[in-house]
């Protein structure tokens, strides 16, 4: 009679307990191959492009559920680039990003929604300027089998209004919306 309730109850905790393979994997993203980048638009102006040359991220990855992975990322927001020195000033000035009082722009991964084989849609918190909004990026995949480790390619690409995080200096002139793009090489730790 013990025995049949343990036959159960064993299947049970079986069926529950996760699976080995299905397990997150850890990545470590490869500050050579990674770009964060952004575009805006003004009238009367070429577009304005800028990579951020600071960052951090981590990357827990589920291929088999990708709902289960997680994506984060830091950027100093001083290390801001366009290759003009006017130019960034003015960026990191109080007007737009105001690096002396918010130095960080995070991301965070809330959701990891699978559209096909190399797509999937991230959707996270980003936080600048004190203010978190949510922000969807698509993300390009692939994997390269050939390699001796796990190697993982992205590109990610959104883009957010500027106005939802109290970014308004230059309108109606200067864009609100800024595409923002992440390139980077991962590797399994």
């Amino acid at each position: 009679m013990c025995v049949m309730r343990i036959k159960p109850l064993l299947l049970l905790l079986i069926m529950l307990a996760p699976s080995a393979g299905l397990a997150q994997s850890a990545f470590r993203i490869d500050p050579a191959r990674t770009t964060i980048t952004f575009v805006i638009d003004a009238v009367g102006f070429p577009q304005t492009h800028g990579i951020f040359r600071q960052f951090s991220g981590r990357l827990a990855l589920d291929f088999n559920r990708p709902s289960r992975s997680r994506v984060s990322f830091n950027v100093v927001a001083a290390s801001l680039d366009t290759g003009s020195r006017d130019l960034d000033e003015y960026i990191r000035a109080p007007g737009f990003l105001d690096v002396a009082r918010h130095p960080t722009i995070t991301f965070a991964s809330q959701s990891v929604e699978k559209r096909d084989e190399q797509t999937v849609i991230v959707t996270g918190d980003l936080t600048m300027l004190g203010v978190t909004r949510p922000a969807v990026f698509t993300v390009s995949v692939s994997r390269d089998p050939g390699r001796s480790h796990a190697v993982v390619d992205f590109v990610a690409k959104g883009v957010v209004q500027r106005s939802q995080f109290g970014m308004i200096n230059g309108q109606p002139l200067v864009s609100d919306d800024v595409t923002i793009t992440v390139s980077t090489e991962a590797s399994q730790e």
